[in-house]
């Protein structure tokens, strides 16, 4: 097969990221592990750090493999979903696996697929090509983000990660994780392996015992973020603000919390917001854990790792004059951050919002969240069996939230509309789903 015939081929698969919410039973772990036996177990090895939640697990995946990379390793990096390309989510030291790589790998996989008949979903398949590609390609390390959940994600074949990073456990998935924190997290926690090492940073109490009493279970050590590090704005730079001469960024330093000496100082990174602080001391901690397992990783690496961070769709500026944001937000954790962050570091007179949702998400709070800090709304229907239409996310807004509201039924066009609305000193924002954010920013290319 050619690059777009293994397109095709993939394609042909259930994609549960573009369907409407499946029912919990249809996952399960044994086609998978079936199709990993036939290709000799390759997540097996290759050494592994392993990252589940709900909210920050993209943006810590990035900045583990960044400092990481810029210690010299090679680095393997999977992620999901993709914004503009597939080929994305499989990386190694930030390339794309090139396209005849990506064609012949599939090609391979399809011929075990069809002997074996096996019953495989589109996120399977793609976690499978990760591992056999990290493998042939002897990666010192890769860094793997779950899909979903933890305990029947297809990533959950890890057999002995270096590190498992819990991240902030919410609300998201609910008809398939469960309709409580406490459903959430026992699916969370179940990637929690015997005597691995835990990451975990700032859950809600309950959340927090959980994890306490599967690492009990499995003799794994658990290490809480919060009790050991805390940040502190530098002096004189507490922020690079965002304007059409700078990139956006923040100066820190990284303290012990108990005895206040600076860990590391004069962090930079090119993102906004305080959660990002909390995402970089999250990942610090991972680096010290790799550091007593003798990995050599300097200072001056996670300097440099930290400043070169290229995330895209994280309160990403795409233009100025008007500010044009597109950020990923899209469960009730991240909006808020999103929310509280735009408050406090942007000036404008208007926001216009550019908004599109997924079926499966809290879309009465989260629209009447984002809603009340716009001026005005723009509804996009993604045309997607799992978007949200835009009338249904009309009738879930609050009356005091229903100001001026246009519905396209494309980006293209509500993009247009968007920028022809706006004046010098508005902000437009795209918000909601990474397919919308996905589809912006291909007009802006």
């Amino acid at each position: 097969m050619n690059y777009q015939e293994s397109i095709d081929y993939l394609n042909q698969f259930v994609n549960f990221e573009r369907l409407k919410a499946p029912s919990y039973g249809m996952f399960h772990l044994l086609e998978i592990k079936r199709l990993l036996h036939k290709l000799n177990n390759p997540q097996d090895k290759i050494k592994s750090i392993h990252i589940v939640g709900t909210v920050g697990k993209g943006d810590r995946t990035f900045i583990i493999e960044s400092i990481l990379r810029s210690a010299g390793y090679n680095v393997g990096l999977y992620i999901s979903p993709h914004l503009m390309d597939i080929r994305e989510r499989i990386q190694i030291n930030r390339k794309l696996i090139s396209k005849p790589d990506f064609a012949n790998y599939i090609t391979f996989l399809k011929s075990i697929i069809n002997k074996k008949k096996l019953n495989l979903t589109y996120f399977e398949v793609l976690t499978a090509l990760a591992f056999l590609y990290f493998k042939d390609n002897k990666v010192d390390v890769a860094v793997i983000e779950a899909g979903l959940g933890g305990r029947l994600d297809a990533t959950n074949v890890i057999s002995n990660p270096l590190v498992i990073v819990i991240c902030k456990i919410g609300y998201d998935h609910m008809q398939i994780l469960g309709p409580s924190l406490i459903h959430i997290a026992n699916e969370k926690v179940a990637v929690i392996k015997k005597g691995s090492k835990v990451v975990t940073f700032q859950q809600d109490k309950k959340v927090q015992r959980i994890i306490q009493k599967k690492c009990d279970e499995e003799k794994a050590q658990l290490y809480c973020v919060e009790e050991m590090y805390e940040t502190k704005y530098c002096n004189g730079m507490m922020d690079v603000y965002p304007n059409k001469d700078t990139v956006p960024g923040q100066y820190f330093h990284v303290l012990n919390r108990k005895s206040k000496k600076i860990f590391y100082s004069k962090l930079y990174i090119p993102l906004l917001g305080e959660h990002q602080l909390k995402n970089v001391i999250a990942s610090l901690c991972v680096i010290d854990i790799l550091k007593k397992k003798k990995f050599k990783i300097s200072k001056r690496n996670v300097q440099s790792g930290l400043r070169n961070l290229d995330i895209s769709g994280r309160i990403e500026i795409i233009k100025t004059e008007p500010f044009f944001i597109v950020d990923s937000a899209h469960n009730v954790d991240s909006i808020t951050v999103l929310i509280n962050t735009l408050k406090s570091k942007f000036l404008y007179d208007r926001l216009i919002l550019i908004f599109s949702i997924m079926l499966d998400k809290d879309i009465k709070t989260i629209v009447n969240l984002i809603a009340s800090i716009a001026d005005i709304i723009i509804l996009v229907d993604l045309k997607s069996e799992r978007s949200a239409r835009p009338e249904e996310i009309v009738k879930k807004m609050e009356k005091n939230n229903i100001q001026k509201i246009a519905i396209f039924d494309d980006v293209k066009t509500a993009f247009k509309v968007a920028m022809n609305l706006a004046r010098k000193d508005d902000l437009i924002l795209s918000t909601g789903s990474f397919y919308l954010s996905a589809e912006i920013k291909k007009l802006t290319l």
